[in-house]
């Protein structure tokens, strides 16, 4: 089973290619043509609604794939509201990583980024927007290697511009797809990789949501790659008991996988304490 949503930005990035991660956005695109005057946020509303109840349902490719047209109809019924607009890029992120068919996947991506780049249009100083824009970029990357090299530029910025404008976005979303950025990608001079600045960053992610089991892997393994290997399985003990203690939300059986890989048969309690301040340890 594939990762969540959540975590996918950078997985197994390796800088090469020269192709730019953004194009130009598809005038001819539904989202370009809706009418803010003719805007009908009601029945919009009950669109997301739907969409998301069908997004709930993954790991169904047939619901999540009714989630993104539910959430691209909602957005052009309602040309105001970027909130739509970011449902439709969720799906499609996820689809990137977990449709069955690879040349869907590889279009889904591509897709994602043009959806995400009419989110930022819309509410150009939306976090979300920034936020989202990383993730459709990085899958994009993984999927078409030959944005790679662009692509951890843009994803670095918009990470950064989401921290800014609210950081707590998505549970700490941008600190956590930050670090895994820093931590997986090349270092100087070919690449933004500095597994120090990550560590901070996935540290930054637990402090604010200590309870959403990604910050947890994704501290497991900043710590793993600053060797530090006791506390990065501390870590990971703290990501398992968090997503066992979720098992009603529809990742937690990916969550659960992810720790259990590291793990193994290590059956020991999270003992870590996250301070108020944001100090761990």
């Amino acid at each position: 089973m594939r990762r969540s949503a959540a975590v996918i930005a950078a997985l197994a990035i390796s800088v090469g290619g020269c192709a730019r991660a953004l194009r130009p956005v598809d005038a001819g695109s539904p989202l370009g043509s809706a009418d803010r005057a003719s805007a009908d946020p009601a029945a919009a509303q009950l669109l997301m609604q739907a969409a998301e109840t069908a997004f709930a349902r993954r790991p169904d490719l047939a619901q999540v794939r009714e989630a993104e047209q539910l959430w691209l109809r909602a957005a052009v019924t309602d040309a105001t509201n970027a909130e739509p607009i970011v449902g439709a890029v969720r799906a499609q992120v996820w689809l990137a990583e977990n449709d069955t068919d690879q040349q869907r996947r590889r279009d889904t991506a591509t897709e994602s980024v043009s959806t995400a780049q009419w989110c930022s249009r819309r509410e150009p100083a939306n976090p979300t927007c920034s936020y989202w824009l990383a993730l459709a970029v990085g899958v994009q990357a993984n999927q078409r290697r030959a944005t790679a090299n662009d692509g951890l530029q843009v994803m670095v910025r918009a990470l950064h511009a989401a921290i800014e404008r609210d950081e707590r976005t998505d549970h700490a979303g941008p600190h956590r797809v930050l670090a895994l950025v820093l931590v997986r990608a090349p270092g100087w001079p070919t690449g933004p990789g500095d597994p120090d600045t990550g560590l901070v960053h996935a540290e930054q992610a637990v402090s604010l949501f200590p309870d959403f089991p990604p910050n947890w892997l994704t501290l497991g393994e900043a710590l793993h790659e600053t060797d530090q290997p006791q506390r990065s399985l501390e870590a990971y003990r703290c990501a398992l008991e968090a997503a066992r203690g979720q098992l009603d939300h529809p990742d937690a059986v990916v969550w659960i996988q992810g720790a259990e890989a590291t793990l193994g048969d290590d059956e020991g309690g999270c003992t870590i304490t996250v301070a108020a301040a944001g100090n761990l340890f």
